[in-house]
């Protein structure tokens, strides 16, 4: 019950979850259940100190869910050093993955794209497609991240934009990289490692991100996933996207 109601989010479903614990540890004190799910419910209500408890009351009890509340616990650590404030940070960095359109919402209100891109009308976009836009939860920030032209982001063959579409390494990485070009006036950035070996074993050389992986790599922004792999299409987490977000601060001098 206290993961329907985590799943439901229906009025007062905290409340509700709150009380099924105290009911469920009445009847068995050190229930690993009872406390994983309470972890999961401060998750989602973005108390992540109290979350952080209930992950580490379930290693204490040394049960079968351990393995889970140590992702858990690793997730809520990273989520700490990132310190996300505003509702949409909050609300991005407990996802799995990111798509498309939270992207946009985070270069504009995260990142403040429109303060510093000295570029406008790079892409056609019909007015059928603008209308739509428009009606999107993340409207105002797709449309302006539309009208930069951020390569990376732009319609597709279909004429749509894939705005739910799960957003990869590799096109997070080509994004991250057309920013820091603008950014640092820096056109040649974009072909800075052409002609170079990869140094990946999971990306080729003649691939369209190969360049973006490199730079983003060496700079720092981004991490490999394993020893020498990269995971180009493996999804990017809202905690990535937050930490990414937060190095391409530190190296436009944002903070």
């Amino acid at each position: 019950h206290m993961y329907l109601c985590l799943m439901e989010k229906n009025e007062g479903w905290l409340g509700k979850v709150e009380k099924r614990f105290r009911d469920a540890i009445a009847l068995k004190e050190n229930l690993p259940d009872a406390y994983y799910y309470m972890g999961l419910a401060y998750k989602n209500a973005y108390r992540f100190g109290e979350s952080k408890g209930f992950f580490g009351t379930v290693l204490q009890i040394d049960t079968r869910l351990q393995d889970e509340a140590a992702k858990q616990l690793h997730l809520i650590r990273k989520i700490e050093q990132v310190m996300p404030r505003s509702a949409l940070a909050k609300r991005v960095a407990i996802l799995d993955s990111v798509t498309m359109a939270e992207v946009a919402a985070l270069f504009i209100r995260e990142l403040r794209l429109e303060s510093f891109y000295r570029r406008e009308g790079r892409w056609e976009v019909s007015q059928a497609l603008m209308r739509d836009v428009k009606d999107h939860e993340f409207g105002r920030e797709i449309e302006a991240v539309l009208r930069i032209g951020v390569d990376g982001f732009r319609p597709l063959a279909t004429g749509g934009l894939g705005l739910e579409e799960k957003v990869t390494r590799a096109g997070y990485a080509m994004m991250v990289l057309d920013i820091m070009a603008n950014a640092e006036n820096d056109p040649a950035l974009a072909t800075r490692y052409a002609g170079e070996e990869s140094h990946f074993r999971d990306v080729r050389k003649d691939v369209p991100y190969f360049n973006a992986v490199m730079v983003c790599t060496k700079r720092g922004v981004f991490q490999e996933a394993e020893i020498g792999l990269f995971n180009p299409m493996g999804r990017v987490s809202g905690i990535e996207a937050l930490i990414i977000i937060e190095k391409l601060k530190q190296i436009l001098k944002m903070v």
